[in-house]
């Protein structure tokens, strides 16, 4: 799956940015995680890049594509949007 259909898939409003609430509201919704207010920050501050508490579609992008090191132009594969939480994300 692109990065780009993930990022539109969790900016449902096409904001041009994913804020914290759209994240846990995606996250909650459509996976089934409900995240504690730290792993969501965590989560956040991981993609984050720029520290404006919002995640930009070229911030999104630079992570799922190049892991955040800058080293891959194209990744091996593409995480599932189950796999965004798996940073200490809980089911419930």
């Amino acid at each position: 799956m692109d990065g780009d259909v993930i990022f539109d898939a969790v900016d449902e409003f096409m904001m041009g940015y994913i804020s914290s609430n759209m994240l846990q509201k995606f996250l909650k919704d459509q996976c089934g995680f409900l995240l504690q207010d730290t792993e969501l920050k965590l989560m956040l501050s991981r993609y984050d890049r720029d520290k404006d508490y919002r995640i930009s579609r070229q911030e999104f992008k630079y992570q799922v594509h190049c892991g955040g090191e800058g080293k891959a132009e194209k990744p091996a594969h593409h995480p599932s949007a189950g796999q965004l939480a798996k940073n200490g994300a809980r089911v419930q």
